[in-house]
């Protein structure tokens, strides 16, 4: 059985903060995890934290794979010229940080629409990993693509009871493909006191980030490492 392993690589819980912990901090103890379990991720990377960050995302790049994210944070539900040029801007980026092409996508918050995918086509982009079957208001996009849908909430395994719940999704999957947040490894509680109300009602945002997502991050690898996990690129070329 294969399975995929894959990051979102941002600024702290966009757009609620424009810190970039999660990266600085969070990202270093997740890559040095992964080296632990010899597992190979994909990292969709905004444009934005590329152009911050070019070093870091070149030396992941290294061992993983680099997707694009956007160039800022923003939603896809419908796209305009200037998020066409952001996303043709990002791909640029990223491809000359890593020296490699970009194959992938993913749009922040899972959002899309049916004139993003004839964008990506067009921009050379080889695949797609932003539908979710727990968002049923985008399943009846077109995608003009490979996609590899999204089966189960990120947050499902920071919660009680989530891990048996995200397991057992996972197993049933032909192709299960796994998502997280760089900034689920640092603990985003110490941001709730200046954070907005509608982000301090939102505990999935911050419950059980920090060590507690890397405790889980890591019993849940320990238990799929017979499984062979896959860069998305190796499954289009």
């Amino acid at each position: 059985m294969g399975i995929a392993l894959t990051f979102d690589v941002e600024k702290d819980c966009p757009p609620f903060f424009t810190s970039t912990y999660g990266i600085e901090e969070g990202l270093p103890k997740i890559l040095k995890l992964l080296d632990k379990f010899g597992i190979k991720s994909t990292f969709f990377v905004t444009g934005d934290m590329a152009e911050k960050y070019p070093e870091f995302i070149s030396n992941i790049s290294k061992k993983h794979e680099i997707g694009c994210h956007g160039y800022h944070h923003e939603s896809f539900d419908e796209i305009n010229c200037e998020k066409e040029k952001a996303v043709k801007k990002s791909k640029e980026l990223l491809e000359s940080i890593i020296d490699s092409e970009v194959l992938g996508f993913r749009a922040p918050s899972l959002q899309v629409c049916n004139k993003l995918y004839r964008v990506l086509k067009e921009l050379g982009f080889k695949y797609d990993s932003s539908k979710a079957s727990f968002m049923p208001s985008y399943r009846n996009v077109k995608v003009d693509i490979p996609e590899f849908k999204l089966e189960i909430p990120n947050v499902t395994l920071r919660f009680p009871g989530g891990m048996t719940l995200f397991k057992k999704v996972c197993r049933k999957s032909s192709f299960p493909v796994l998502f997280f947040h760089s900034w689920e490894a640092i603990d985003m509680r110490k941001l709730l006191s200046r954070a907005p109300k509608k982000y301090c009602f939102r505990p999935d945002n911050w419950f059980n980030t920090g060590e507690p997502f890397l405790k889980k991050l890591r019993k849940l690898l320990d238990d799929f490492n017979e499984l062979d996990f896959t860069l998305l690129r190796d499954m289009v070329k």
